[in-house]
């Protein structure tokens, strides 16, 4: 049992250190964000790759942007543009897309610090964990093959536990047997 609580408190620190670091970054880059916009410093263009990774973390999506800019002979153009690939734009459209996703991020990561003092939230991540784990492979849960490997996926870790209890002496000897074979 106090192997468990040393895990859970791995965790619990873990989540809070990730997510306040996450605030905070996010935060940092959008005041470098508004520094560019006001007196264009240049120093946010270098930076783009780690504001797309942390868009991304927060699970904000790509959006695209339709720009119409003039063409040659009085024509007008129209683009229809990625805000990740293109950041940092200075449309007026994609600004306000800018502003919106900072904000979206810096309330995700501090409310998921909130959520981690929550006991809720953790009985919830303990019940729901290979929901968790599927997703985390990129599996849409909403499809019925997504389903059924959730549902085989409780059961074997279900089954394992029991087990486990059931033959945890057994098991603890055939592991010591075999690390003194190889160590």
């Amino acid at each position: 049992m106090n192997k468990l609580v040393y895990i859970f408190i791995f965790f619990f620190l873990y989540r809070i250190v990730d997510n306040l670091s996450n605030y905070f970054a996010v935060k940092k880059f959008s005041e470098s964000y508004n520094e560019f916009l006001k007196n264009n410093n240049k120093n946010i263009v270098y930076k783009a790759p780690e504001v797309i990774t942390l868009f991304k973390k927060a699970g904000i999506k790509d959006t695209y942007c339709t720009i119409y800019e003039p063409a040659p002979y009085g024509k007008l153009q129209i683009l229809t543009v990625s805000l990740f690939r293109n950041f940092p734009e200075l449309n007026n459209k994609a600004i306000g897309n800018y502003q919106r996703m900072f904000g979206t991020a810096k309330e995700t990561f501090f409310k998921r610090f909130k959520e981690s003092f929550n006991p809720l939230f953790w009985i919830r991540f303990i019940l729901f964990s290979p929901k968790y784990f599927l997703e985390y492979l990129g599996m849409d849960m909403e499809k019925t093959i997504s389903k059924l490997i959730y549902v085989f996926l409780c059961f074997f870790i279900s089954f394992f536990g029991y087990i486990t209890n059931m033959f945890s002496s057994e098991i603890k000897i055939i592991f010591e047997n075999f690390f003194k074979k190889f160590l």
